[in-house]
């Protein structure tokens, strides 16, 4: 992710880093500083926010297992996030970025009204969904979606909940959202067509390896259409490789690139 950014500063190149929710375990603000903001840890630096390279973040359940402090005021406080910010100028847990043809909406599917939600089912709080439906009306630019809780599943299906689909139903019926990207589940795949939406991904393979319970050779389970099958081998087990998903903005078209935590592309794809 550094090289990325190193190389699209040296280009000329906007760059913008979005994580997609999920700090570690609690959310603590120790676990803020120690995982995230420490020197060599978030792939953005101090010098590089000051010449215009912005992070963004989404919320996440475990962000909220300790009380959303160490998300709201340490992470969203530091210098490098401070484009998150609201008209009043404090941080907000949603956002909007914009292209020429594109508009990319931040959703918060986790911050909860109920204290003692476990947060894995996505929420959506007001008003989100009017501002979604908002910017899908403003203009012609076609609408992405940046969440942390997913749109639909193959493997954890209990964590489907009816907040998401039932709010964001007058944008999603009309073929108002191209493409919705999310993460949640520790895992990199695609999907079809799901609820209007052409373009499905779960991208949650960022940070913590899950256990791969299935094998490159098994055929991908519908509404899926491929998924990521590379692993590392500990203790006998196979553990899905971490990565991330590279955006380039071309017009109309993006261009997405899969790299693996070893550097290497293991997917091409253009959303359109």
């Amino acid at each position: 992710m550094a090289g990325e950014i190193a190389a699209a500063l040296t280009e000329g190149r906007e760059a913008h880093v979005v994580h997609l929710g999920d700090i570690y375990y609690s959310g603590t603000e120790e676990e803020v500083h120690r995982h995230v903001l420490a020197p060599g840890m978030w792939s953005v630096s101090v010098e590089q926010a000051s010449r215009g390279v912005t992070s963004w973040s989404l919320n996440g359940n475990h962000d909220m297992y300790g009380g959303g402090f160490g998300y709201f005021q340490t992470l969203l406080g530091d210098v490098r996030f401070s484009n998150q910010r609201c008209a009043e100028g404090d941080a907000t847990s949603y956002f909007r970025l914009r292209s020429p043809s594109w508009d990319i909406v931040g959703l918060d599917t986790a911050w909860d009204s109920d204290v003692l939600s476990k947060g894995m089912v996505g929420v959506l709080e007001d008003p989100q969904a009017e501002y979604v439906a908002q910017v899908a009306g403003e203009s012609e630019r076609k609408l992405m979606l940046l969440s942390h809780h997913q749109l639909v599943s193959v493997y954890d299906t209990e964590d489907l909940g009816p907040t998401l689909f039932a709010k964001l139903a007058p944008v999603l019926k009309d073929g108002g959202v191209t493409a919705w990207l999310w993460g949640h589940e520790h895992r990199c795949m695609g999907f079809g067509q799901v609820q209007g939406v052409k373009t499905s991904r779960c991208i949650g393979h960022g940070g913590v390896p899950v256990l791969m319970t299935h094998t490159p050779e098994e055929p991908v389970p519908s509404p899926g259409v491929w998924q990521e099958t590379a692993f590392s081998k500990y203790r006998g087990d196979h553990w899905g490789r971490m990565g991330c998903a590279i955006l380039d903005f071309a017009g109309p078209q993006i261009k997405v690139r899969y790299r693996d935590e070893q550097g290497t592309t293991s997917r091409e794809e253009t959303i359109e």
